[in-house]
């Protein structure tokens, strides 16, 4: 059973991947800058280090995803006040009305991605994904 749920898993990320991207083309962004563009409007700033927290990314996959950002004129980069080492990253306004504009996007693949279940189901699929992503947390807290 275990294969046929990780081959489900697959299906239904490429079909949200495909369908992303279709969403995302007129904006000449990915799903990964999407989301950072959302998260950056949702927090008001983040670093780099968040960022790559938040997707599950490594920071060299952030730089580059936040230099096309950082070139369209959708976020900016400032030294972090608390520490010079660090940049603080924030939406410029011409980012905010792309963030609520992706927020629409996001909202119309939620409703395809769980719109099939009823609220008990949704809660079901919310706790089942839990358990898996708790597992694979685990492993990468021993590594």
């Amino acid at each position: 059973m275990g294969s046929r749920a990780f081959e489900k898993f697959w299906q239904i990320r490429r079909a949200i991947n495909l369908s992303a991207s279709r969403d995302l083309k007129p904006f000449g962004i990915g799903l990964k800058q999407a989301f950072l563009i959302f998260y950056l409007a949702r927090q008001g700033k983040s670093s780099h280090a968040q960022l790559s927290r938040f997707t599950n990314s490594d920071p060299a996959a952030i730089s580059r995803a936040l230099n096309t950002l950082l070139k369209q004129g959708w976020i900016a980069q400032h030294d972090d006040p608390r520490d010079r080492r660090c940049w603080e990253l924030r939406v410029t306004p011409r980012g905010k009305t792309l963030a609520k504009k992706i927020g629409v996007l996001f909202r119309r693949l939620e409703k395809r991605f769980s719109g099939s279940l009823n609220a008990r189901e949704s809660v079901s699929l919310i706790q089942l994904l839990d358990k898996i992503l708790a597992g694979f947390r685990a492993d990468q807290e021993k590594e």
